[in-house]
């Protein structure tokens, strides 16, 4: 990716990335059902007990375990999405929750809450608009007729796997059905300990700094010739610089001679420094801590979950009620115009008993013509 698609950003920019991101989906769901591995795999009559799928940007491979007749947990690299949230059972909170396209933090202000709960519920129905019309269409032209809609489809979700944790991304009410699984591709292979991947030349080319070590990670999907030159340069006269494997970042944050670690801030990059025992400021320490310090390794709790929805049959006990309810129940809308309605009526009853009552004393009082005629 080029850098300068980060530069001069708009506030309409984030519109723009979901349908960079619609466009990509629809790709990806042309490509795997056109595959002929897969194809060939449905028409193999082969089961499963379970599917796992990518929950990002299209819906279009809930069909594929439809017609498995499987139950499948949805896995996300990154926080979730807007149209993710309601298929699960996850409740909305803009007024403290950012969506994921902004940037915002838990702390608001008026503007930003206000066009983080118009993002929210613009992107929700976009999706639906884009993204699962055109999943229909693509499943239909491979699949055959006969596939339920994927929004429907969706609403089956056993559980989703998400690569987050709270001392990250922030604290969220999340329903049983999602699991938090963070930075379980580095805890799977090795502890909080220098690793042995390092081969004798790099681990020499650290050892030697005697100044410390400043790390660059660009990512996969950076490429480094598109940044600035100023950013690429390696002064002053007599440092050195070596090139690695981004497989090794880990091994090499673990190096006690690192002392900055400058990252584009990727999906999967950013989970990488909490995993570090550094000489990181307090509050690093305190989500380094948290980070680590977890009842049971993040892969094994995916292990567990992903065998407790085979044992139970799609973990039915861990689904949500709120996923078949339609938007104005809900959100309640239909007890608060109930409310509204039953207050109002009650103010007009009494304005109008006032209002008699008012005008009544009125017409009886006598006025001053009266008097003279009476006398």
């Amino acid at each position: 990716m080029n850098v300068i698609v980060f530069d001069n950003r708009r506030p309409y920019n984030h519109f723009l990335e979901f349908f960079m991101l619609y466009d990509w989906g629809t790709q990806s769901c042309r490509k795997a059902l056109g595959s002929a591995a897969l194809q060939h795999l449905l028409a193999s009559g082969e089961t499963f007990d379970l599917v796992i799928t990518e929950s990002f940007n299209t819906d279009c491979l809930l069909a594929v375990a439809h017609r498995l007749n499987a139950p499948f947990i949805g896995l996300s690299s990154c926080t979730l999405q807007p149209w993710h949230l309601d298929r699960v059972g996850i409740p909305n909170f803009p007024s403290y929750i950012p969506t994921l396209f902004m940037g915002y933090s838990e702390d608001m202000t008026f503007g930003q809450r206000l066009a983080n709960w118009i993002t929210l519920q613009s992107f929700k129905f976009a999706y639906k608009l884009f993204n699962d019309r055109t999943a229909n269409s693509i499943v239909a032209e491979h699949l055959g007729p006969g596939i339920p809609d994927v929004g429907e489809l969706a609403k089956r979700t056993s559980l989703i796997m998400v690569n987050t944790h709270y001392s990250l991304s922030g604290t969220k009410p999340l329903p049983p059905s999602v699991v938090e699984i963070g930075g379980g591709y580095l805890f799977s292979t090795h502890e909080n300990t220098l690793d042995s991947k390092l081969d004798p030349e790099l681990r020499e080319f650290l050892d030697s700094a005697d100044n410390g070590v400043i790390y660059i990670s660009w990512g996969s999907m950076i490429r480094a010739e598109t940044l600035p030159s100023c950013q690429t340069r390696w002064d002053p006269p007599g440092t050195g610089h070596a090139t690695t494997e981004g497989s090794l970042e880990r091994d090499i944050l673990c190096h006690p001679k690192v002392r900055v670690f400058m990252t584009h801030g990727g999906l999967l990059a950013a989970p990488r420094p909490p995993t570090v025992e550094s000489p990181y400021l307090t509050n690093a320490k305190r989500v380094s801590y948290a980070y680590r310090n977890r009842p049971k390794n993040p892969l094994d709790t995916a292990v567990w979950w992903a065998e407790h929805v085979i044992k139970t049959g799609g973990a039915p006990l861990t689904r949500s009620h709120s996923i078949h309810l339609p938007w104005y129940i809900y959100h309640s809308l239909d007890v608060i115009a109930t409310l509204l309605v039953g207050l109002l009526t009650f103010l007009g009853a009494w304005i109008w008993f006032l209002r008699r009552i008012f005008s009544s004393g009125r017409r009886k009082q006598p006025t001053n013509r009266d008097k003279v005629k009476k006398n």
